[in-house]
């Protein structure tokens, strides 16, 4: 993912096989807006994606929104350490955590059972 400070885009390219047709490769764009964003999805098979890119490109280029729903920067879009977090590696640096989170519990949780079942054992 990649974001466009100029046209305020954020790029985004995919790939997948499609049974029947092969590669087919995207372009998706986020246009931030003040209620959401405005998604653009284009797709087309491998070999035939960069007749179309003009096309995807220039669609992407007209479209225009109204003054409601163009977004506004705010302050915090400034601050360098939220404007340089790559929020792909935090979606995954998320999921590792809970990974880990749920190992650790699970571990601490099977040793205090140990630790309980000996001593009611030791009570007998």
């Amino acid at each position: 993912m990649s974001y466009d400070e100029t046209a305020h885009v954020f790029w985004m390219s995919s790939q997948f096989d499609l049974t029947n047709f092969g590669k087919i490769l995207g372009l998706t764009v986020l246009i931030p807006t003040e209620k959401g964003g405005l998604w653009i999805y284009s797709y087309a098979t491998e070999s035939d994606f960069n007749d179309y890119l003009p096309a995807f490109r220039q669609i992407i280029a007209s479209v225009g929104l109204s003054s409601e729903l163009v977004y506004k920067s705010r302050w915090i879009d400034n601050i360098p350490i939220l404007g340089g977090i790559d929020w792909g590696d935090v979606g995954k640096a998320g999921i590792n955590g809970a990974i880990q989170g749920a190992l650790i519990f699970g571990l601490a949780g099977g040793i205090g059972a140990i630790f309980a079942n000996s001593r009611r054992s030791k009570k007998k």
